[in-house]
């Protein structure tokens, strides 16, 4: 049992072109770098940190939803973004980054957070100081 399947992915993401190759590639990289360790995993093949079979059903439908994410997220970084070492600088699609960017998908791991399958982590960081709501552009 996966996450979730083709026609699921081509569906979500308004494509027609998602392979099984995608859809593995998502759920492994779920699996290795944003889901916890879990008592009940899968006992068969594929082998899943995660059984659909003990976790509620809009779980099992985030879980889904974040594999789209994450297959989406690859498509635009491009395969060799996710071959590590990552560049610290870059550009992707008119938009420049500098600094490592997360192999997971912030959609993905947003959905996981929402269904409680992966906790928030982090802290927001301001490289400036801000005096005013203006500062960041509110009036």
């Amino acid at each position: 049992m996966t996450y979730t399947d083709q026609e699921f992915a081509n569906t979500y993401l308004g494509f027609g072109d998602v392979s099984e190759t995608e859809v593995v590639q998502a759920e492994n990289d779920l699996d290795d770098l944003a889901l916890g360790a879990y008592k009940d995993r899968q006992t068969e093949e594929p082998f899943r940190k995660v059984d659909l079979n003990v976790i509620k059903t809009f779980q099992a439908n985030g879980l889904a939803r974040a594999c789209c994410e994450q297959i989406r997220y690859r498509r635009l970084m491009g395969a060799e973004f996710f071959v590590r070492p990552q560049r610290d600088s870059g550009q992707i699609e008119g938009v420049q980054f500098q600094g490592t960017l997360p192999h997971i998908s912030p959609r993905a791991l947003s959905i996981l957070a929402d269904v409680g399958l992966v906790k928030k982590l982090g802290k927001p960081s301001i490289s400036q100081k801000i005096t005013s709501l203006e500062d960041i552009g509110w009036e």
